[in-house]
């Protein structure tokens, strides 16, 4: 083959090329201006995420049709050797005729030989092959690859411009996995129940909630309407937007009847679904027999449905449930805070019992028993608050007060008792040395209230000089089967000698005692003890009983400290009254009321009274003998010498210096006694 028809297939074939990629940037071209025509349409008519595949994919078709049929044209208008010899001809005018005579011969060879001429024509030719500028005539110039290049870019840009459309989109959203549109079925106002599927059963009458939960929207926009069947006809409304953003819903009320429907909006289309009513197990009747405890003496009453009732204390109740005939099988269940119960079955008629100890809270619910994938039938809770018997009240009116009397003597003591029911027991209780007795005062019949009197005559005890009687009141109401204990105030009685005594423990004559020994001071802690440790052991909470018997604890052990204080302080020089040691008197409180200590910080509260009780009974002793002493020093039976006069004149304003010390004021003391003892 010569050389230059060589070279005049290739630039044929060059040319084919060139217009490929010109078909290439059109095809490019045309795909994005599909796309905008379709988006076009999608505003004014919006394509559902299930069809815009197809245009799409229609779009794609029409640019590589338009690609195909430019490559196709390209093919068959292939220049042939002849018309490109022309138009390089043209480009290479010194070339005369040659290029084109040449490609004649070239033809003409193929069917006869040539003459000597001629192929001196040919050969010429392929010297002059290196000479002639062959692309000047058959390749595109330079503006033509600009508007290619340029065609290209403008293409592929204006094609990611497409892909991110609304049809594009759309179509592949369509390929996801992802659902764009949900739909749910709730009953109307139940914000804690869980949604269940688009197509669902109610019980008759409800009204069913439709959501619609729009995950991809249409153009950046989400609204949603509902088809629904009516007859032989269809219906749209559209659906109210919600406070969640993208959900919207549809209110069906009373439903009677299966309502068929569907969710449509611009881009998305539900399935049909059905909401299919039933009719649910149903009460007839709740009835609540309340039977007031036997010792209240109420009349029995009934509650019908539910609700709040107070409700007497131990009542006994009844309930007696009858349900609606259908459906046939029916579970009952009594959900309580005392635990869930089914119901003793009895054809349609169910019953329970309790006895009510506390407030009682619960609701009745229904099942199915042929349809347990059914949710419950749920009622109104009912509450039962009970009337608390109180436990009675009890007080000592009169004297009600700590009393300091001699062993002889006989008082009145006034007790108010009342109770909400009535009082069938009214008790003095009375502690002397750790023994205890009990006195019933009281006189039938039962009432509310009750003013009684009893007369306390120590006489009647065998008491010494110093001891400490403990008396309450106690009370009982009639409440069964076991009645509530209440009692008074607590109350001591200290023996003291005849002489100058008070009935009043706290304002008594304090003449007797030293400022240095506050034996009165001491009484009263000892008091304050015992009776916080009869109140502590009323409690019924374990964690309150462990703080009070910590507070009773650190009171004990804070009086044995002031006591040891001044026993150290004075140690040896008591005096001794009667035979008595009053230094031995205070250190043997000072033991007793140590073992307080240690009993109330194990919590054992009941035996902290036994030495609680005898540390009051050494110090009333303490004390009675301090106050005999000091009157002995005043009195004496004999008139005492001029010169004793004088010298106790002159001891009067030294004991009421006050920078004197304590152990010199004893000792005196003991001296005065001595010399007292000496006259006798």
């Amino acid at each position: 083959m010569h050389e230059f028809i060589r070279i005049l297939k290739s630039e044929s074939w060059f040319l084919v090329f060139f217009r490929s990629v010109l078909a290439l940037a059109v095809g490019l071209l045309s795909w994005p201006v599909v796309i905008f025509l379709i988006d076009l349409y999608d505003i004014y008519s919006p394509i559902l995420e299930e069809d815009s595949m197809q245009w799409v994919i229609v779009a794609s078709a029409l640019s590589t049709l338009l690609f195909l049929c430019i490559i196709v044209v390209s093919w068959i208008r292939k220049p042939s050797a002849v018309d490109l010899a022309i138009k390089v001809e043209k480009a290479n005018p010194q070339l005369h005729d040659l290029l084109n005579c040449a490609v004649e011969l070239q033809k003409k060879s193929k069917s006869q030989n040539l003459t000597f001429m001629e192929n001196r024509v040919l050969q010429t030719t392929d010297s002059k092959v290196r000479s002639i500028a062959w692309g000047q005539g058959t390749r595109p110039n330079s503006l033509y690859w600009v508007s290619v290049i340029l065609g290209l870019c403008v293409g592929a840009g204006l094609a990611v411009w497409g892909a991110g459309q609304s049809p594009v989109q759309k179509a592949i959203d369509s390929l996801s996995a992802e659902p764009g549109l949900t739909v749910s079925t709730s009953l109307t106002g139940t914000l804690s129940q869980k949604e269940g599927p688009p197509s669902n059963e109610f019980t008759r009458g409800s009204d069913v909630s439709i959501f619609a939960d729009i995950i991809r929207g249409h153009r950046g926009q989400k609204k949603a309407r509902i088809e629904y069947v009516t007859g032989e006809e269809t219906e749209t409304v559209d659906m109210l937007e919600t406070s969640v953003i993208g959900r919207f819903e549809y209110v069906v009320p009373a439903i009677g009847e299966i309502f068929k429907y569907r969710v449509v909006t611009p881009s998305l289309v539900s399935e049909w679904h059905n909401v299919i009513p039933y009719d649910p197990p149903a009460l007839k009747s709740a009835l609540w027999d309340i039977t007031p405890p036997a010792y209240l003496k109420m009349d029995s009453f009934e509650h019908d449905g539910f609700g709040y009732v107070r409700v007497p204390e131990g009542s006994e109740i009844s309930l007696n449930l009858e349900v609606e005939p259908l459906p046939e099988r029916v579970d009952a269940k009594l959900i309580s805070i005392d635990g869930n119960l089914s119901l003793e079955n009895n054809q349609i008629r169910y019953t329970h019992n309790f006895v009510l100890e506390g407030e009682w809270k619960g609701h009745i619910e229904l099942y199915d028993i042929d349809k347990p994938e059914r949710p419950p039938i749920v009622y109104d809770d009912l509450v039962f608050a009970p009337i608390p018997d109180e436990p009675p009240l009890v007080e000592i009116t009169e004297p009600a007060k700590d009393l300091q009397l001699p062993s002889d003597a006989t008082f009145l003591i006034e007790v108010f008792a009342s109770d909400d029911h009535g009082v069938t027991d009214v008790r003095m209780r009375i502690e002397h040395a750790g023994d205890s007795e009990e006195e019933t005062i009281f006189v039938d019949p039962i009432e509310k209230e009750k003013r009684l009197t009893y007369v306390f005559d120590l006489g009647e005890r065998a008491l010494a000089v110093g001891d400490v009687l403990t008396y309450m009141a106690l009370a009982s109401d009639n409440k069964e089967p076991e009645s509530q204990l209440a009692r008074s105030e607590i109350y001591f009685i200290e023996v003291l000698p005849p002489e100058g005594n008070s009935t009043d423990a706290e304002g008594g004559d304090m003449e007797g005692e030293t400022k240095e020994i506050p034996v009165r001071d001491f009484i009263n802690k000892t008091k304050k003890i015992i009776r916080s440790t009869y109140d502590a052991m009323l409690e019924s909470d374990e964690s309150k009983v462990e703080r009070l018997a910590v507070a009773l604890s650190s009171d004990a052990l804070g009086l044995k400290h002031e006591m040891t204080k001044v026993y150290d302080e004075n140690e040896g020089s008591f005096p001794t009254v009667d035979g008595i040691d009053l230094g031995e008197l205070l250190n043997e409180a000072t033991y007793h009321i140590e073992q307080t200590e240690i009993y109330a910080g194990d919590q054992m509260l009941q035996e902290s009274l036994e030495p609680s009780g005898k540390t009051l009974r050494k110090l009333v002793q303490l004390y009675a003998l301090m106050q005999k002493m000091q009157k002995q020093k005043s009195k004496g039976k004999g008139k005492p010498s001029e010169n004793e006069e004088t010298a106790e004149g002159e001891q009067e304003p030294q004991e009421q210096e006050p920078g004197k010390d304590p152990a010199e004021q004893l000792r005196e003391l003991a001296e005065d006694l001595d010399k007292l003892k000496e006259m006798e």
